[in-house]
């Protein structure tokens, strides 16, 4: 009842009639008013109150909401104190009630808080995300290199929404570090150190047949994503000339391989905390070099995985 009140509240207050006619904001502003008009039980519907629910949510699914791949049942959302980094403070929580008592009543200056992706794409049933570099040269024409490269993160445990222990959804490796089997806890078997390369993950996705959802659909989406938000931040930014910065962005992907940008972080952590990161790392940084440095040199040695987007 509580996620009905909430997502149709929402909802409705859409202003763009292409996605909410006036007609379509009526009829479920009606079906939402009598669902929630008196105290009832889901497990206890009668074909009248069923009727309802199954009239409301096919008036959703006509909407084509931009985020409906993500939704669930459970309302699950994710709160992450807005001056941390590396995972610390980050709890889900899936009653509104607990998320604004928590707002309201930590020291925090401020939170954010996301919709929790609740159908994850999962490998070997075990939530992942993905850390995705790209390097800025100049603001001002916007200049983007996206590198070729990235890494997988691995949670510890296998993934449900029954249990909101870090070692299942929080995927930084500051966190899962905790949990490895030198410590006498859970590392991923099929990871070690709870990481993979994008290569490897390519070669799983093959091993199912599909490796043109990587082509077709994961990879070219992080390069959308990450293009369309430097894009929209271009006139805030305060622009230096011959100054670059080195950005890590991570991404969730979900059940239909379409991929989430959670958060960019600037200053990323670039130490070599497993044989995966400390490969990867040194190539980054070293093919950094090659394109602020060298660029004009044409080096012959290995041509620079960061390529340019913008």
């Amino acid at each position: 009842k509580q996620w009905y009140q909430r997502r149709v509240a929402i909802t409705a207050g859409r202003s763009n009639n292409n996605i909410m006619t006036p007609f379509k904001r009526k009829s479920i502003l009606n079906y939402s008013y009598s669902l929630s008009a008196k105290e009832f039980r889901f497990d206890a519907f009668s074909q009248a109150t069923l009727d309802v629910a199954t009239g409301m949510l096919k008036e959703f699914g006509e909407l084509k909401l931009a985020q409906e791949s993500i939704e669930g049942c459970t309302n699950t959302w994710i709160m992450k104190p807005g001056a941390k980094s590396r995972g610390r403070g980050v709890i889900p929580q899936n009653n509104f009630d607990d998320i604004i008592k928590l707002a309201d009543s930590s020291k925090e200056e401020k939170w954010v808080i996301q919709k929790y992706i609740e159908h994850p794409l999962l490998v070997h049933n075990t939530k992942f995300d993905i850390r995705q570099w790209f390097m800025v040269t100049d603001w001002n024409p916007l200049t983007l290199y996206f590198y070729q490269d990235s890494y997988l993160r691995f949670g510890s445990r296998p993934f449900t929404l029954d249990d909101f222990d870090p070692s299942i959804h929080l995927c930084n490796n500051s966190i899962q570090k905790k949990f490895l089997s030198g410590q006498g806890k859970n590392e991923t078997s099929f990871a070690k150190g709870n990481m993979w390369t994008s290569a490897a993950f390519k070669k799983h996705l093959d091993k199912h047949g599909n490796l043109d959802k990587w082509d077709d659909l994961i990879y070219p989406g992080m390069k959308k994503a990450i293009q369309r938000v430097m894009m929209t931040i271009q006139d805030i930014i305060e622009d230096r000339k011959n100054s670059f910065e080195l950005y890590g962005a991570d991404f969730m992907v979900d059940s239909n391989y379409s991929p989430w940008l959670i958060e960019i972080n600037c200053s990323p952590a670039m130490g070599g905390t497993t044989k995966v990161t400390e490969r990867l790392c040194s190539e980054v940084l070293d093919d950094c070099i090659k394109v602020i440095i060298d660029k004009k040199e044409k080096s012959t040695d290995r041509d620079s995985a960061l390529i340019p987007l913008l």
